[in-house]
């Protein structure tokens, strides 16, 4: 696995080349001074196995240990035949560790592949997941600007995700990689009606370039703000595919009350 990026990676100005901008109780650190109103430190492992109320796993969760102030949320979805700690890795790698990264997946096994079925059913994962987080650490999540990042066929199926029932989790970015829908109009048309406000759309692969592109600009069609990068490298974060979504994901998160607390 790659390793950790500290979250100071963002702060880096500028955009890649190729960017076109078209418009139940948390686990603690013991301490006997902590004062009344503050809460103690996140502490233990940086990645762990996501329980639903009946006991069955929901997926994986990356930990901003040593958080006390509630930090940003990211729900990351992997690909076909994936797997929810992999993605997690990645996205850690990606956004640091100052986030919590919520990883869901389609069966209760997390350490064996999986592929999703449809946008409806990712949508129960991803609620199932998320409850299963706010369940242990809602007091340490920053729920106003949760970002949805798909890879591959949850990238695909982002906009039947987001437009499914039901909409407990909110989601106003979305970044997908790698996962141009059959109809990027229809699929643009889903992402915007599920409130989508801003879009970072990345190819990896030269041949699915022009796709991506066409999601982009039938986003920004719609009044959303809306990106187009082609970050090269191949279809799973080879190359230069993680400095680049690392430099883009600050244009992404820019202006976010929860992301610029967490800096």
């Amino acid at each position: 696995m790659r390793s950790l990026v500290l979250w100071a990676a963002l702060a880096g100005s500028g955009c890649a080349s190729g960017a076109h901008t078209l418009s139940a109780t948390p686990r603690v650190a013991r301490s006997e001074h902590v004062r009344p109103m503050e809460k103690a430190a996140l502490s233990g492992t940086w990645i762990e196995p996501l329980f639903d109320p009946a006991g069955k796993p929901a997926g994986m969760i990356t930990i901003p240990l040593g958080a006390r102030e509630p930090r940003p949320v990211i729900v990351a979805m992997h690909a076909a035949s994936g797997r929810p700690d992999w993605m997690c890795g990645t996205t850690r790698d990606i956004a640091g560790p100052r986030p919590f990264v919520v990883c869901p997946h389609p069966i209760a096994e997390v350490t064996r592949m999986a592929s999703w079925g449809d946008g409806p059913s990712m949508r129960l994962a991803l609620e199932r997941a998320m409850g299963s987080a706010m369940a242990k650490y809602a007091a340490y999540m920053r729920l106003d600007d949760i970002v949805y990042f798909g890879h591959s066929q949850s990238a695909m199926h982002a906009g039947e995700a987001l437009a499914a029932s039901p909409r407990g989790t909110v989601f106003h970015s979305v970044l997908l990689y790698e996962g141009a829908p059959a109809s990027t109009r229809e699929a643009a048309n889903m992402l915007k009606g599920a409130g989508v406000s801003r879009a970072l759309v990345v190819s990896g692969q030269e041949g699915w370039a022009s796709a991506h592109r066409s999601l982009a600009v039938e986003l920004a069609r719609l009044g959303v703000e809306a990106r187009y990068v082609h970050a090269g490298g191949d279809h799973y974060f080879a190359g230069p595919a993680i400095p680049s979504l690392r430099e883009n994901l600050r244009w992404l998160v820019r202006g976010s009350g929860a992301w610029e607390a967490a800096r």
